[in-house]
C-alpha cells in the first residue's frame, strides 16, 4: 500500500500507539515487530479476515498481509485499504489537518505527533468510546438498534462540511451520550475542537498546568484557557501531553505486553 504523499511524515508506530483505543480488542499491536493486526470485515460487511500492517523502515509503502484467505477480489482490497486508511488517517483531509496543526504547535511536528488512532468504522468507534465511560449494556443496544433500523444515517456524520456543533448535538440526543462521550467520537470523526473532560483531565491539569483547584465545575473553562491558542486542534494539543504523561510514568506504551496495558490509567494517581 503505497503512502504516497503522506510518507515523509508517516510512522506506522506514532499513527498507532497514541490513544487507548489501539489498546482495546480486536486489536493486537506487537512491540517485537512493530506491527499491528486484527480482523478487518470484506465487502459484504458480514465476513472479515485478519490483517497485518508493518512499515518497512524508510520505505514509502506499508506492507499489508491478509491471511486465511487465498483470493481477494478487488472489491475487498478495497474496502481493507479503505479500513486501513482510517484507522491510521493517511486521507487527503488528514493529512491537511496534520499540517495545519503542525503549523502551530512545533513541539508537536518535532515529535511527529497528530495522527490519533482510530477504528476502521466510526460505529467501532463509538462503542468504544461508550464502553469507556461505563456506559449500561441498554444505552449500546438503544443506539445500535436505531443504526440497524435506519434511524441513525452513520454515514452522515463523516460527509464533508458537516459541522462540529451539529454533529455534537446529534450526539447529545442519545441516551448515554454525555459531554466526554461526544468528545471523543468527534475527534474519531475529525473534529478536534472538542477536549474530553474527565477525571483524567481534572488530573492533568492538576499535575502539568498547576490547576489545583481544578474540578468538574471548573474543568471547561481551565481546558479553554489552556487550550484555546490550538484552535481548531485543542484536544491533539491536550492528548499528546497526556500521552507524555502517561509515558513519562509506564515507559513507550508502543513497547508495552498486552498484559501490561491495564496499568497504564490505573498508574496515574491524582
Amino acid at each position: 500500500m503505497p503512502l504516497g504523499e503522506h510518507a515523509s511524515n508517516f510512522n506506522l508506530e506514532k499513527a498507532i500507539c497514541n490513544h487507548g483505543l489501539f489498546m482495546m480488542a480486536p486489536n493486537c499491536w506487537n512491540p517485537s515487530t512493530k506491527s499491528f493486526q486484527r480482523p478487518l470485515r470484506l465487502t459484504n460487511a458480514t465476513d472479515s479476515v485478519n490483517v497485518s500492517v508493518s512499515h518497512p523502515t524508510g520505505q514509502d509503502f506499508l506492507v499489508i498481509h491478509v491471511y486465511d484467505v487465498e483470493i481477494l477480489s478487488s472489491e475487498d482490497r478495497q474496502t481493507i485499504m479503505n479500513q486501513i486508511v482510517r484507522m491510521l488517517r493517511i486521507s487527503n483531509k488528514d493529512e491537511s489537518d496534520l499540517r495545519e496543526f503542525h503549523a502551530i504547535h512545533a513541539e508537536a511536528k518535532h515529535q511527529g505527533f497528530g495522527r490519533l488512532f482510530r477504528s476502521p468504522s466510526l460505529f467501532e468507534d463509538i462503542i468504544k468510546s461508550i464502553l469507556l465511560c461505563n456506559t449500561t449494556a441498554n444505552y449500546i443496544l438503544q443506539f445500535a438498534r436505531k443504526v440497524e433500523n435506519g434511524k441513525i444515517n452513520l454515514h452522515k456524520y463523516e460527509e464533508e462540511g458537516a459541522s462540529c456543533e451539529l454533529l455534537y448535538k446529534l450526539l447529545k440526543d442519545n441516551k448515554g451520550f454525555g459531554p466526554f462521550v461526544c468528545a471523543n467520537i468527534l475527534f474519531c470523526i475529525g473534529f478536534y475542537e472538542k477536549v474530553p473532560t474527565d477525571s483524567e483531565t481534572i488530573r492533568h491539569l492538576k499535575e502539568v498546568h498547576s490547576r489545583e483547584s481544578c474540578d468538574a465545575k471548573t474543568v471547561h473553562k481551565d481546558v479553554k484557557e489552556i487550550y484555546d491558542k490550538y484552535a481548531p486542534f485543542q484536544c491533539l494539543a491536550f492528548w499528546m501531553e497526556l500521552l507524555e504523561s502517561y509515558e513519562k510514568k509506564c515507559g513507550k506504551l508502543s513497547e508495552l505486553d498486552n498484559s501490561q496495558y491495564h496499568i497504564v490509567p490505573g498508574n496515574i494517581k491524582l
